[in-house]
């Protein structure tokens, strides 16, 4: 299941994003990820460890019907009093999600990575469930100020960040087209300057050519899915039982991300 967080670290999580360096590194993390985002009239995304909600609402106001799926009951219970009846909310884990394949436009993974059992499955799931588009906001390795937290982690365990696992970009392009081989694949990265000069560099941080550097302490991955057609083969065994009249059957067939599609088609002839 990962980590999941208890009551204190729920709470502490959330105020931290009221505050003045809280509320700063949010806005900046927003305006990174809205760059990747084109909400449609009646799109459905799904945030999968939605936490408190933070971004969940700030989705829903983008204009999608937003879910949220998240571990801890402490982070769900702030989740549904801050976003209300504007989200349909679930108990689940990111490597096992309850929903259909391709039942939703957006995907996004916000500061979940750090904190699954298998990042791997997690990503996985996500790209079977999404129809569209998958976005992660994930924390980066090679940064000031994870470096800091990852040392703080070291000194104290009882630091949520002991519990973390950091990434890099090159790490996540890497894991990405292993398993979307052949999808469209892009990043940016905010956050790179210290906290308390954050107010003072907000407009670098949101240049376009700055945020091409692989160092800032958010790193925002956008991953547009590439459906694959696969065609299975019952045509060909039911055309045998029809020669002697009825209906020629029509083709069917499967969409979704590489590896899952090709799940499915597996699982098709397994079954004639």
């Amino acid at each position: 299941m990962g980590y999941v967080f208890d009551f204190e670290n729920a709470r502490n999580y959330d105020k931290w994003f009221e505050s003045s360096v809280g509320r700063e590194v949010l806005t900046l993390e927003k305006h990174l990820l809205r760059s990747f985002l084109k909400p449609l009239p009646g799109e459905r995304l799904l945030e999968v460890g939605c936490g408190t909600g933070i971004f969940l609402e700030w989705f829903s106001e983008l204009g999608y019907f937003v879910t949220g799926v998240e571990p801890s009951p402490y982070m769900l219970d702030i989740a549904r009093r801050k976003v209300g009846d504007r989200a349909t909310f679930y108990r689940g884990v990111a490597e096992d999600l309850p929903f259909d394949d391709n039942e939703f436009e957006v995907v996004a993974l916000i500061t979940t990575l750090e904190f699954v059992d298998d990042p791997r499955l997690a990503i996985q799931e996500a790209a079977r469930v999404a129809r569209k588009q998958i976005i992660m906001g994930v924390l980066n390795r090679y940064s000031f100020t994870n470096t800091r937290r990852w040392i703080s982690s070291k000194l104290n365990k009882g630091n949520v960040f002991a519990n973390a696992r950091f990434f890099s970009v090159f790490e996540l392009k890497k894991i990405i087209s292993e398993i979307l081989s052949g999808s469209e694949m892009s990043w940016k990265t905010t956050v790179f300057f210290p906290k308390f000069l954050l107010p003072y560099f907000r407009w670098l941080e949101r240049t376009k050519h700055f945020q091409h550097n692989p160092f800032g302490a958010f790193i925002g991955m956008n991953i547009d899915i590439q459906p694959t057609f696969v065609t299975i083969q019952q045509p060909l065994v039911e055309s045998l039982h029809s020669s002697s009249g009825g209906i020629t059957p029509k083709p069917t067939y499967y969409t979704g991300a590489p590896e899952i599609g090709r799940e499915t088609a597996n699982e098709g002839s397994q079954a004639l």
